[in-house]
């Protein structure tokens, strides 16, 4: 449906049918954007193969592209991942391997600024969170009158903190925070939708 935006995404694999199985898409305004690079590692002691952390609920992933403007052709680093939820544990360990990646990528792409996004189904202050915000600025610390609940369960559970982050490297100006909880013809998601607003 839209139309407009290329994308990237692999399956994560080891679900119960193929057409279940889920992804970490990155998508990009074509007009605006070309990726340069890409790639998906599993959240594992085996990140480059389908595999999944003992004791997580499933197979968990990270999926990144490397972008390049088109009109200024700074570059950007935009990661997006989602984190157990059955383990602490298997949460935390994906954290820092998506830390460990990023240190990696970041030396290899050194000018790009970096984005990671996603589902980390823990609260702030807790360790995968912490592990992530010791690197990277969470968008919503420059709006704190702003967090509210991002999982709701289609409206059944209780919105009293966020568990959806979008994380930037510093050398970003947050503009703009809110979470898009407006949805007039049902939900789509048992989340809702956090929009952050970025200038470089």
């Amino acid at each position: 449906l839209m139309t407009e935006y290329d994308s990237y995404a692999v399956k994560r694999g080891g679900d119960d049918g193929e057409k279940k199985s889920e992804m970490n898409a990155v998508f990009w305004l074509k007009d605006k954007y070309s990726a340069l690079d890409r790639g998906t590692f599993w959240l594992s002691e085996t990140p480059e193969k389908e595999s999944r952390y003992e004791g997580a609920g499933c197979n968990r992933i990270c999926t990144w592209v490397l972008l390049r403007e088109t009109e200024t052709g700074k570059l950007l680093l935009h990661m997006n991942t989602h984190l157990d939820n059955a383990s602490s544990e298997a949460a935390n360990f994906g954290a820092r391997l998506i830390m460990q990646r990023m240190q990696a990528l970041s030396e290899k792409y050194p000018q790009a600024q970096i984005v990671l996004t996603g589902d980390f189904n823990q609260n702030r202050g807790m360790a995968a969170y912490n592990a992530v915000a010791a690197e990277l600025s969470d968008t919503l610390s420059a709006f704190p009158d702003r967090a509210d609940g991002t999982y709701q369960n289609r409206g059944e559970t209780d919105r009293s903190e966020p568990i959806d982050f979008l994380f930037v490297s510093d050398d970003f100006n947050t503009l703009n925070y809110e979470i898009l909880d407006d949805i007039p013809e049902g939900y789509v998601s048992d989340h809702y939708v956090g929009l952050c607003g970025i200038f470089t």
